[in-house]
């Protein structure tokens, strides 16, 4: 990034995953495909210049011996402390108390079960960290980058944030690592890259934005480091869960920045356009305008949408038995699909099918208002989506009418709503607050 400041990924040669649908994994890094990997144990010496100071995948295993003391003692202190601690602060650096004098240190570095290494190195970064209570253990998330940084200050909170959020709520299974670090790499633009145990985060201009990289790279310790899955053949099983378990921590934090509405208006222009492949296509061979929404909007909002139909209860128990069953072993789209038909108990290929195995397209119109208190919905599309009805009565008032989208799980093109009120409809109108509509046009109806 700069003349003191860089980020090795992607840095060594890899055993190849064999698997037993493809048998060798033969697709190369280059640049476009991300990971497929075996879980590893890594024992890494790295060996650097004595002024800088190295992050990696894996727990610093000589510490002591590298930092001056009052910088270690904090380095301890963050490990199991609720409050961000600031670890090594400018002054540090002005006053000579960072580094341990040697012309050069070797860093010993260990992991477990993680699917790739990668480490980070500056002669001149600050370093905050606080820790996570997860489940009666401590998770570290420390964040590192230059002086000055918008919101670095609030990075490990952020962090901190989501690994509970992650453990405690959604999917509700405990953080596998014991430490996450977020790395700010580029200044100038957002974006972010994960690397098991730590994230290589762009710097953003507003605190949603910094909040949303930082979650969502932390959550891609699930997908796809615990569970194994492959990223370059099926990116939607990957991104897509990272995208979603990032909607409610950044609507919790900063509301006006809620990323949910613009993912729906990013599909509602884009869904049913021949550059829009069903998810299923092999990730490695898409390279349409479509990419990005196919890895990231359309499943994100597939999920959503499956959460909504099977209710909190149902969803979190399919969710969490799917990582239970398939942490490690490389799940791929099918062990997805029936593991949640297994625990949900029903057969939900009414849903699977349009949504990823085809190419189709989400509208949902308003036929007509047949009497006073009757809508009448109409389905033109293939997907099914739930519908957020929105009537306004003569006298002004309003109700908004939720059904989920299994009221389309049989087929049916037509579905009429019925109000509890005995006032006259003055307008109906169809809102896309979940479920994306590619036609506006039809989504309005005024009574004359």
């Amino acid at each position: 990034y700069n003349d003191s400041t860089f980020y090795f990924a992607y840095w060594y040669p890899q055993v190849a995953v064999y698997d037993d649908i493809d048998g060798w994994d033969s697709h190369e890094y280059g640049g476009y495909v991300e990971f497929y990997n075996d879980t590893n144990n890594f024992d890494v010496e790295l060996t650097a210049p004595g002024n800088y100071l190295i992050w990696a995948t894996g727990l610093i295993q000589n510490a002591k011996e590298l930092l001056q003391p009052e910088i270690y003692e904090r380095y301890q202190k963050a490990q199991t402390s609720d409050k961000v601690i600031n670890i090594i602060t400018e002054e540090d650096y002005k006053n000579n108390k960072v580094y341990n004098g040697n012309e050069q240190n070797t860093w010993h570095f260990v992991a477990k079960d993680v699917p790739d290494f990668a480490f980070a190195s500056c002669a001149h970064y600050l370093w905050r960290g606080t820790s996570a209570n997860v489940k009666g253990r401590r998770v570290f998330t420390d964040a590192v980058g230059p002086l000055g940084a918008k919101f670095e200050d609030e990075v490990p909170e952020f962090a901190k944030l989501a690994v509970e959020y992650f453990s405690n709520e959604w999917p509700g299974v405990a953080f596998p690592y014991p430490k996450i670090t977020a790395f700010s790499g580029d200044q100038d633009n957002g974006g972010g890259m994960e690397i098991p145990m730590m994230c290589n985060d762009g710097t953003y201009r507003t605190r949603g934005g910094q909040i949303g990289v930082t979650v969502h790279e932390s959550a891609h310790t699930y997908f796809p480091f615990y569970m194994g899955t492959n990223e370059r053949k099926y990116a939607w099983m990957d991104e897509g869960w990272a995208s979603f378990l990032t909607f409610d921590l950044v609507r919790r934090l900063e509301p006006e920045e809620d990323e949910l509405p613009k993912y729906i208006l990013a599909l509602n222009h884009s869904m049913g356009n021949d550059y829009m492949l069903p998810l299923v296509t092999p990730s490695y061979t898409v390279k349409t305008a479509g990419t990005g929404l196919m890895f990231y909007q359309q499943p994100a909002i597939a999920y959503l949408i499956l959460k909504d139909f099977l209710g909190d209860e149902v969803f979190g128990k399919c969710f969490r038995e799917y990582i239970n069953r398939w942490h490690y072993k490389h799940p791929g789209p099918y062990d997805f699909f029936f593991t949640f038909d297994n625990v949900a108990g029903e057969d939900l290929s009414w849903f699977w099918k349009p949504w990823f195995f085809e190419q189709g397209f989400p509208d949902l119109g308003i036929k007509e208002v047949n009497n006073t208190n009757e809508v009448v919905i109409e389905r033109l599309g293939s997907y099914p989506v739930p519908l957020d009805l929105k009537v306004t009565y003569e006298d002004g008032s309003n109700e908004i009418i939720h059904r989920t989208a299994a009221v389309w799980k049989h087929g049916e093109k037509e579905l009429n709503i019925k109000t509890d009120s005995t006032k006259k409809i003055k307008k109906a109108e169809l809102l896309t607050l979940l479920g994306p509509d590619v036609n506006p046009k039809n989504n309005l109806f005024e009574v004359k």
